[in-house]
């Protein structure tokens, strides 16, 4: 493993940890409202819920794991944005949930192309043509080390999902149910987040 790929798996297992510490944050949020709600209850009726929460405790726990895994900003459906692939308009970068893909140039191109022309699969000489306009042309052995790559870092990304679809004799194309496009939020989105 070279310095290179060494950086690269820090930086992920960085983001990952970030991700983990967020979603304890969220889980603690949880419990603490839960624990106000608890609190406020009257003690004639604390008794009757300790023994409602001890009956309960598992399925208790379940939902609190099922409310974290909805992604609670995302429209509530689970794992909506945890392992999808995203192209933001904002930034003309690609994200699996939220961690953005160190792609390089030639890599970004491809999955530029890939993308523009999903579903229909992409060839050889289309990417060829893509990569090296005007340029000359090395022989092309190079795309397959390429998408080899490319392939590598989307499962490393997002758990092992194959984003990327072989189609003999024709090429390589996206799996369309597992991308999405991010479109441009207003700059006041935030505000109307707070008032919501």
């Amino acid at each position: 493993m070279n310095k290179n790929q060494l950086q690269t798996l820090l930086a992920h297992c960085e983001e990952r940890l970030l991700e983990s510490r967020q979603r304890v944050e969220e889980a603690l949020s949880l419990v603490q409202q839960a624990s106000s709600v608890v609190g406020s209850v009257s003690a004639e009726s604390n008794s009757a819920i300790g023994i409602a929460f001890a009956s309960q405790r598992d399925e208790l726990v379940k939902m609190v794991l099922a409310a974290l895994d909805s992604g609670q900003g995302q429209g509530g459906q689970a794992n909506d944005f945890l392992n999808l692939l995203v192209r933001s308009e904002d930034d003309d970068e690609y994200r699996i949930g939220r961690r953005q893909l160190a792609l390089t140039d030639s890599e970004k191109q491809i999955l530029d192309l890939l993308w523009d022309t999903a579903p229909a699969p992409v060839d050889r000489a289309a990417i060829l043509d893509h990569l090296y306009s005007g340029k000359e042309k090395p022989s092309s052995g190079v795309i397959d080390v390429f998408m080899s790559k490319l392939r590598q870092k989307l499962k490393l990304a997002s758990d092992g999902r194959d984003f990327i679809r072989s189609s003999r004799g024709k090429g390589w194309s996206l799996n369309q149910d597992l991308c999405r496009e991010q479109k441009s939020q207003p700059a006041n989105n935030g505000d109307q987040r707070r008032r919501a």
